[in-house]
This record gives structure tokens, sequence and C-alpha cells, in this order.
């Protein structure tokens, strides 16, 4: 018997755990060990933007969007 697992490798699965503002602090950590940033740094200073459309600077272009856009607060 073959088990599914869903990992943060799906996309559903990727944008639900870290979009969810109940899961901000395991956002927050993470960015924080991939950037090398102190413990702490960025917590209660980011704000979740869920599938976001990217601009094209020219027509030539394909469009573009993200799972999560994310913004610091200073």
């Amino acid at each position: 018997m073959q088990q599914n697992y869903n990992t943060l490798m799906h996309d559903v699965v990727f944008k639900e755990s870290f979009a969810n503002e109940h899961n901000r602090r395991p956002l927050e950590s993470l960015l924080e060990n991939l950037l090398d940033l102190p413990k702490g740094s960025l917590h209660n200073k980011l704000t979740v933007a869920y599938e976001s459309q990217i601009g094209k600077s020219n027509m030539n272009e394909k469009a573009s969007r993200t799972d999560l856009w994310l913004t610091m607060m200073m």
C-alpha cells in the first residue's frame, strides 16, 4: 500500500501553511534562517498577500504571479 504525504513542496499546502495568519511565526522563523537574520527580528513585521500578480516591464514579457507576496514593515 502506497502512502501519500502532503509536504510543503505541494503548492496548496505551502500557500495555506504560510499565508495563514495563525502560522506567521513559522514563516518568520524560516525567513530569519534563510536570510541569516537574528532570531525574532521579523516578529510581527510581515504583511502577507496571497497569490499576488507581478507587473510586467514591457509587452513582450509573460505575466507572472507569486504564491506569497511579503512586505516587511519597519
